[in-house]
């Protein structure tokens, strides 16, 4: 049988939605993507869940990478997980021109 996790990845800065962010259960090869609304949808095989805990990552570019640890009992519930900017990316560069 499978267990579904879903849930909804969102910037801490500003709840802004997370497309493409890459959702993996740490120490496996099982990992899903967000969609553009930021939501995912990941089917874990039960005989691959511990039985105290597993430990999501999340990961996307210009964010720190997030570890959510969920106990067995968490794992029906969908998650609100948010990540860090670690980066912005200047659009132009400013000088002074002036002497």
């Amino acid at each position: 049988s499978v267990k579904v996790i879903t849930g909804r990845i969102v910037s801490k800065q500003d709840n802004e939605i997370i497309p493409g962010a890459i959702i993996a259960i740490k120490g496996t090869e099982i990992k899903t993507y967000s969609d553009k609304d930021g939501n995912f949808r990941l089917e874990i095989p039960t005989h691959l869940i511990p039985k105290k805990k597993i430990t999501l990552t999340v990961n996307f570019v210009g964010f720190k990478e997030t570890m959510k640890k969920l106990k067995s009992g968490e794992l029906s519930k969908p998650l609100h997980i948010e990540v860090k900017l670690v980066y912005t990316v200047l659009g132009g560069l400013a000088l002074n021109t002036e002497y």
